[in-house]
């Protein structure tokens, strides 16, 4: 399955992308949205060590972000507002054309490649991506559960 962007490819200034979290989380996110793809994805991925040196973590990620920038500013994912990795891109926030978006999760990645060529501000991009990923969070037992009855419960 492979995902097409919105307007079809025809804009080539994309939102770049970065994502930032906790251990192995970043690269194995992206490696797995490449398999259910099955296609490369364009975004940048940086780990944060429980011991690696907020410095250096910070110098990865300006570099990051240089090579993330493809003319409509950068995302940043992150895992966890409040977590190390959100705390370090923070400072980011100072340039006009980043923004961070918490809580990444695997439907948000899905998304990336339509997010990345779609229509308008960052801002709304990151507002899409933040509302995919909320809306993925669901509740099996509301779809598996049936009242008495027999009907389906409403979603």
């Amino acid at each position: 399955m492979t995902s097409q962007p919105e307007d079809g490819g025809k804009n080539a200034a994309r939102f770049g992308v970065l994502v930032v979290a906790h251990g192995d989380l970043p690269g194995t996110l992206v490696k797995v949205v490449e398999k259910i793809l099955g296609a490369k994805l364009d975004v940048e991925a940086v780990s944060v060590g429980w011991d690696d040196d907020m410095a250096d973590s910070r110098l990865k990620i300006q570099e990051a972000l240089k090579r993330a920038g493809q003319g409509r500013g950068v995302l940043i994912l992150t895992d966890m507002f409040g977590g190390t990795p959100t705390n370090v891109t923070l400072p980011f926030l100072k340039a006009e054309d980043v923004e961070i978006v918490t809580g990444v999760n695997l439907p948000m990645m899905v998304k990336v490649p339509n997010i990345q060529q779609g229509s308008g501000t960052l801002a709304e991009a990151a507002d899409r991506l933040r509302d995919l990923g909320q809306a993925a969070i669901q509740l099996a037992t509301h779809y598996l559960k049936k009242p008495p009855g027999g009907a389906s419960p409403a979603a």
